[in-house]
């Protein structure tokens, strides 16, 4: 009943909004980040966009709250962005592309607040549109998975013929950015296996779990995975890397991070398990998005206004761990340092394709790898 209850609250704010956005006092210093489905302290997206928030609102002297929504739906989503408005918000973060809906909806029915939205397009049903007051964070996860995977390759290449070097990819939900990161895996591992003398072939086990969201059957899938001969596990998807660290534990295996440097917030005893972590820049982004607001007068600059910015190797958007968080026996910092000075020099030039093709419309076990197998598990 309770349930019941939220769920029409919900609906009902959502019919009211397109009356109720107005005759409110709009407090200029403050900023709302909600969530999407985790909390501030996932050790990922939403926890590097707030400590970008409260790094911004702190060096600015910005007031800076934080809001969760109630269950997993647009209209908790919605409910939420209301109550920001309504205490007088200026600009809303929002990371993740669950709010699609609802900021389709909100951008719109309160156009006197800015939304900052990360990873995600307003879109409802087919229908997709970024109002002025609304901008879109993206980035190019390819390049940072191509870096993981590269790394990763090296890590555990016999440089035998008669090997097949065994790795997987765990995604979350099969979306935009979790796509592009499992591809650029592979094609790191394909790249690498072009540019060097090594005779192994590579073999990437590939799933995308359907959920963000830990839970005990992942540690059994991947506790099987690394029975059957796996090394290593690029865990892509919010807190369910600490599904794949427990199997990792219990299997003696290793794992890569996603989003933020997450080996650094693990436990002493878990560090070793983590090789590094394929990350976008949320937190930086996220300030220059806030600064670039306040620098205008507290509305959007026309580079940001109704647009899409996309962050990648060329504006330090994309990178691997930092080396404190290096785990990796084969490789120094130092070396991933020049090969990412390399991507940042061809992307800047636009010219990746030396790098890596790869095809966001097709499967991953349809890429035309030569020297990859991805079995690709549905």
């Amino acid at each position: 009943m309770k349930k019941k209850m939220l769920m029409v609250g919900a609906l009902l704010s959502v019919a009211a909004i397109v009356t109720s956005c107005g005759g409110r006092t709009v407090n200029d210093n403050l900023i709302y980040l909600i969530t999407d489905v985790g909390n501030i302290d996932d050790k990922s997206f939403n926890q590097s966009a707030w400590e970008g928030v409260q790094e911004f609102g702190k060096t600015n002297e910005k007031q800076y709250k934080y809001l969760r929504p109630t269950e997993d739906s647009t209209n908790a989503r919605v409910e939420q962005i209301e109550t920001a408005y309504k205490a007088g918000a200026k600009v809303v973060v929002m990371p993740g592309f669950l709010f699609a809906e609802a900021a389709y909806i909100e951008q719109e029915a309160c156009p006197d607040m800015n939304f900052i939205f990360i990873d995600g397009t307003p879109a409802k049903g087919e229908d997709s549109k970024t109002a002025a007051n609304t901008t879109c964070l993206f980035y190019n996860e390819i390049q940072a998975g191509w870096l993981a995977g590269y790394f990763t390759a090296k890590e555990y290449d016999t440089g035998k013929a008669t090997d097949t070097v065994k790795l997987g990819f765990f995604g979350g939900v099969g979306v935009g950015a979790v796509i592009r990161y499992g591809l650029g895996f592979c094609a790191g591992i394909q790249h690498y296996t072009e540019v060097t003398t090594t005779s192994s072939k590579f073999a990437v086990n590939y799933n995308y779990s359907g959920s963000f969201v830990a839970k005990p059957e992942f540690v059994t899938t991947i506790e099987g995975w690394y029975t059957d001969g796996v090394e290593c596990v690029f865990s892509c998807g919010g807190s369910i890397y600490t599904s794949v660290l427990q199997a990792a534990k219990n299997k003696n295996k290793k794992l890569i991070g996603v989003d933020s440097d997450q080996g650094l917030a693990l436990e002493e005893a878990d560090k070793p398990y983590m090789l590094t972590s394929a990350m976008k820049g949320v937190k930086a982004s996220t300030e220059l998005a806030l600064k670039a607001m306040y620098d205008n007068k507290g509305t959007l600059p026309a580079d940001y206004s109704g647009k899409s910015v996309t962050y990648s190797a060329k504006n330090d958007g994309v990178s691997l761990g930092g080396a404190e968080s290096w785990k990796f026996s084969k490789s120094t910092h130092a070396e991933y340092e020049t090969l990412f000075t390399s991507v940042k020099t061809a992307d800047a030039a636009g010219n990746t394709d030396s790098l890596y093709v790869v095809d966001q419309a097709k499967d991953p076990d349809k890429q035309g790898f030569t020297n990859v197998t991805v079995n690709y598990i549905k």
